[in-house]
């Protein structure tokens, strides 16, 4: 399976992190923090998000783990990803 980047993914279904948010019933800058900081809390969001976007489960899964690598990546190391 062929995973994208979880930012490449929102952008391309929602356009905006603003727009991702408020169609996901999240307050401001919350898609922003947990993207930066702890993006397991996606994982509440995934009956939305597949039902907004088809995205299966199983790809969106992957996409948020993915996205967990890289965030501790960047903790490690102080880069940004």
């Amino acid at each position: 399976m062929y995973v994208i980047s979880l930012k490449v993914w929102l952008a391309a279904h929602f356009g905006t992190l603003a727009n991702a948010e408020e169609q996901l019933g999240l307050g401001g800058k919350t898609l922003t923090r947990w993207l930066n900081q702890s993006p397991r809390y996606l994982l509440m969001h995934i009956p939305e998000m597949h039902e907004l976007t088809g995205t299966d489960y199983e790809t969106l899964v992957a996409m948020i783990m993915l996205r967990c690598q890289e965030v501790e990546y960047k903790e490690k190391n102080g880069t940004a990803v």
